[in-house]
């Protein structure tokens, strides 16, 4: 059984658009020198990714940067909501 939407010509350019999220997104961190490392989790590392899978990115930083990367994270590059786990 397949599930179709109205909105599949809009859906099938979710996954080029994840991508190029991400890309902004590495770009970002890479010229951050708070930043120490980062990687991405979930499904888009496991290779289990859909069409509607979201960005499961992990960052880095030294505790003693913590809480303003976290507060600059939520406004820079208006690249989204910013969660904290």
């Amino acid at each position: 059984m397949t599930w179709s939407t109205r909105h599949s010509v809009r859906n099938a350019g979710l996954p080029g658009q994840r991508m190029t999220l991400l890309a902004a997104l590495t770009e970002d961190l890479v010229r951050d020198p708070r930043v120490l490392g980062a990687y991405v989790a979930g499904s888009l590392a496991s290779g289990r990714e859909d069409l509607y899978s979201d960005i499961d990115l992990r960052i880095v930083v030294g505790p003693e940067h913590f809480d303003a990367f976290v507060a600059q994270k939520r406004v820079r590059r208006k690249l989204g909501a910013c969660a904290v786990l």
